[in-house]
């Protein structure tokens, strides 16, 4: 019972493992797409801003894509046009909740700086790069400081031939890249975002997960120009299977009283075994006793039938022990069949013809 279930666990952990690794690769997956999709948009939004000229009405259309983008992307905090002298044209949103908290001094200062050094990197490689994690200084008590806490920019050059007209910059929330795994997948596991040293970027849940959850590690790239970044994922404790508990408890339950029986078995084996050696030994002993004594000894049942004789009784007869057991009364008249001494003989014909024998 104990090896069906080891067996059993085992193949369930690596049930769970299984499925772990896959529902972690899906989600990475996703993330990643996700990326590719919006730089894509963005180049798109670059061309077309670039290709408006002078025609207000196509800036306002290429706006208006990039409040869409804002809008249906929980990750984007902040879009910003940077021209070729690397000052910012416009931007989406220009003022909501959020933006409050980057203009602070100590905020935009960190910033500003780390936006001009994503700038300087896709400016010498030509190719859209990232930058890296920026820690904002939000009190814990605001609604938003969980989803704003960490951020980081992406900047996407726009190239005309091998040089670079203008760039769009992008101000992405880790918190937010939570948001593109599904529901159905957070409400079944945690997902955290954490960097090289183990410092926890997003998390996309504070319930604890038991000592003993199955939990998987994967490298994020979300891009060429990146930090390293990696994706895990941690396994909630099952709910309360009552009809399940009751038949793991049967079972142990089965499992106690069959090794209980099993031993009760084996110690009445025991037993026996000693008193059947007790009684083997009483019983040499005995048999010792009575083929040693020189007094004739004959046991009879309830029919008086001859059942024993001992070496003694048989010397005294003149008969061995086959020929006298099962022997019942008269015995005179049946010793006299046999063929045992003259003595024997004589007494049998003197019974005969003596009359009053009879």
């Amino acid at each position: 019972m104990g090896v069906i279930m080891g067996t059993l666990q085992l193949q369930e952990k690596s049930q769970q493992e299984a499925a772990l690794f896959s529902e972690l690769s899906f989600a990475k997956q996703r993330i990643q797409l996700r990326f590719a999709n919006n730089t894509d948009v963005l180049q798109s939004i670059g061309r077309d801003y670039v290709s408006a000229g002078d025609s207000i009405k196509l800036k306002d259309n290429v706006l208006l894509q990039a409040e869409n983008l804002l809008q249906n992307n929980h990750e984007i905090t902040k879009i910003v046009w940077i021209n070729e002298t690397y000052h910012s044209e416009w931007k989406v949103p220009p003022h909501n909740l959020k933006t409050d908290w980057f203009n602070k001094v100590n905020n935009a200062n960190v910033i500003n700086k780390m936006l001009q050094r994503t700038l300087e990197l896709s400016a010498a490689t030509n190719r859209p790069a990232f930058s890296n994690f920026i820690s904002l200084e939000v009190p814990s008590n605001e609604v938003i400081s969980k989803e704003i806490r960490n951020v980081f920019w992406q900047t996407v050059p726009l190239l005309s031939g091998n040089e670079i007209k203008d760039m769009v910059a992008t101000l992405y929330t880790t918190q937010g890249i939570l948001e593109m795994i599904p529901g159905e997948l957070k409400a079944q596991y945690r997902f955290t975002l954490i960097t090289d040293d183990d410092q926890v970027l997003a998390i996309s849940s504070d319930k604890n997960t038991p000592k003993r959850a199955f939990s998987n590690q994967t490298s994020l790239d979300i891009g060429v120009l990146s930090p390293n970044l990696s994706l895990r994922i941690d396994t909630y404790p099952p709910e309360t299977n009552l009809t399940f508990r009751m038949l793991i408890g049967v079972v142990l339950g089965l499992s106690a009283f069959v090794i209980w029986s099993l031993w009760s078995v084996l110690r009445q084996m025991q037993v026996r075994q000693e008193v059947e050696a007790n009684l083997r030994a009483e019983t040499n002993f005995l048999r010792a006793m009575e083929n040693s004594t020189p007094v004739g000894i004959r046991a009879h049942d309830m029919n008086r039938a001859i059942t024993y004789v001992n070496p003694a009784f048989c010397e005294m007869t003149g008969w061995s022990a086959e020929e006298l057991i099962g022997l019942s009364p008269p015995f005179f008249c049946v010793l006299a069949r046999g063929s045992k001494g003259g003595a024997h003989q004589k007494n049998e014909s003197d019974s005969q013809d003596d009359p009053q024998s009879r």
